[in-house]
C-alpha cells in the first residue's frame, strides 16, 4: 500500500502544474484581445465624431461664402446641354414676345503672329429661360427680363469678349480673310453654347462691324 501512495503523489502534482501552466498560457491572448477591442472602440468613436460632428461644424462654417457665390454667379445653376428642354420649350423662348436685344462695344484684338487689328462689334437677338427670371436677384432684373448692365449679365458679356478674343487669335490674318466665314461660325456656336448654359435662348447672333487693319 505504500509503494501505491507514493506513485499517485508525483501524479497529482504534474497535474497542477499542467493546470496552472494552462492558466498562465490563456492570460496573454485574453489581455491582447482586450487591448484590441479597446483601438477599435476608440476608432470607431473618432470616425463617428470626425464624420457627425467636425465635417457638419466646418461645412456650416463654410457654407454661407459657397451660398453667396453660386448666388451671384449663377442663380439658377448651369444647362450642360442645349437638350435640357424639350422643342416646345425651345419654340417659345425662341417666340416674339420678350425678346431682347444687347449690341457689344468693339472688341479689338491682334491675329496670330499679326501686328495688325481685327476690330469686331456684336448685336444679340435673345430670351431669356422663364425660370432664370424668377430666381434673379433685384440688380439682375429689369421689368421681367435680364438687365443689361447688371451683374450677370456683365459677367456673360466678359465672357463673350473672351471667347472673340481667342477665337481670332487663334488665326492669322490670311486665315481670318480667305475663310472668315470660319471664324465667325465658330463665335457664334460658342456663343449659343455660353448663353444657353446661362438659361438664355440666342435666336441670332449678328456681326454688325468687322474690320482688319
Amino acid at each position: 500500500m505504500a509503494e501505491n501512495t507514493d506513485l499517485q503523489e508525483p501524479e497529482k502534482g504534474e497535474q497542477k502544474k499542467k493546470k496552472a501552466g494552462d492558466k498562465q498560457g490563456m492570460s496573454l491572448p485574453v489581455v491582447i484581445v482586450l487591448i484590441l477591442a479597446v483601438v477599435v472602440v476608440q476608432a470607431i468613436l473618432f470616425i463617428l465624431i470626425y464624420k457627425f460632428i467636425l465635417v457638419p461644424n466646418a461645412a456650416e462654417e463654410n457654407g454661407e461664402v459657397k451660398t453667396e457665390q453660386v448666388s451671384e454667379d449663377d442663380p439658377m445653376g448651369e444647362m450642360t446641354d442645349m437638350n435640357d428642354v424639350d422643342s416646345q420649350e425651345q419654340e417659345f423662348l425662341a417666340g416674339e414676345e420678350d425678346r431682347d436685344f444687347y449690341e457689344t462695344e468693339r472688341i479689338t484684338t491682334n491675329p496670330m503672329n499679326s501686328t495688325k487689328y481685327v476690330v469686331m462689334k456684336l448685336s444679340f437677338e435673345y430670351r431669356a429661360h422663364p425660370s432664370l427670371i424668377e430666381n434673379l436677384p433685384k440688380d439682375d432684373k429689369a421689368d421681367d427680363k435680364v438687365k443689361k448692365d447688371g451683374p450677370y449679365m456683365t459677367k456673360i458679356i466678359a465672357k463673350t469678349k473672351s471667347i472673340v478674343i481667342n477665337e481670332i487669335g487663334s488665326m492669322t490674318e490670311t486665315e481670318i480673310q480667305s475663310d472668315r466665314d470660319r471664324l465667325i461660325d465658330n463665335i457664334q456656336t460658342k456663343l449659343k453654347e455660353l448663353f444657353w448654359k446661362k438659361k438664355i435662348f440666342l435666336r441670332e447672333v449678328n456681326i454688325t462691324e468687322f474690320i482688319v487693319q
